[in-house]
């Protein structure tokens, strides 16, 4: 069993896409996936129906883990985790729900968070990604766990 780390190393170095999923899981009774937007396995193309599927499907959440200097157009830098709370197809646009600033949700297109997720995370040498949150076993907007 993975020990969940303590509340001081978050603090000073945030969680990577595993540590997220598995304090979730720990903490209360819920099945979480995890993919990491690799560009190969988990295409943007992929990602995309996976957010149809989890916002419309109400059968659980997808939270995002992105670089918000990527997003901004700033380089790669630290990673961030917020909810997808809404996807708008024909605009091809996801409304992020920002846990630091709840009152600062914003619209993104799907590519640009994306490409965002599909950078590099150095404390899990791995791609940043996502997870899909779920109380029962469905996982309609989920990926198998990689």
């Amino acid at each position: 069993v993975n020990k969940v780390i303590d509340g001081t190393t978050v603090s000073q170095m945030g969680y990577t896409l595993d540590q997220l999923a598995r304090a979730i899981e720990v903490r209360a009774p819920v099945q979480v996936s995890r993919t990491i937007a690799d560009g190969t396995t988990f295409s943007f193309e992929w990602f995309k129906d996976a957010v149809a599927r989890a916002v419309h499907s109400g059968e659980g959440t997808m939270i995002v883990n992105f670089s918000n200097e990527h997003l901004a157009g700033r380089g790669s830098g630290g990673g961030h985790f917020s909810p997808v709370a809404a996807y708008h197809a024909s605009k091809e646009m996801i409304l992020v729900l920002d846990v630091i600033a709840p009152e600062h949700a914003f619209w993104v297109k799907v590519n640009a968070l994306y490409a965002a997720m599909a950078t590099l995370d150095k404390v899990s040498n791995q791609n940043r990604g996502w997870l899909f949150v779920s109380s029962g076993s469905a996982h309609s907007g989920a990926s198998p766990t990689r």
